[in-house]
């Protein structure tokens, strides 16, 4: 999950909000494996992207 939320992490944006991308990622990773499910965090995500888009609009 560690590995896993660093590589979310890093292809998510610059370097600066790496700290909370590779949060998002340990969460969103931990979620998939405790869940066994890709649903949930896939709908955290897109509500994720949502709710970043909505604030610079």
């Amino acid at each position: 999950i560690i590995l896993s939320a660093g590589i979310f992490a890093l292809f998510h944006g610059a370097i600066v909000g790496f700290p909370s991308r590779m949060l998002l990622g340990l969460m969103l990773g931990y979620l998939a494996v405790d869940s066994r499910n890709l649903r949930l965090p896939i709908l955290l995500h897109f509500l994720n992207n949502t709710l970043a888009l909505l604030s610079i609009l």
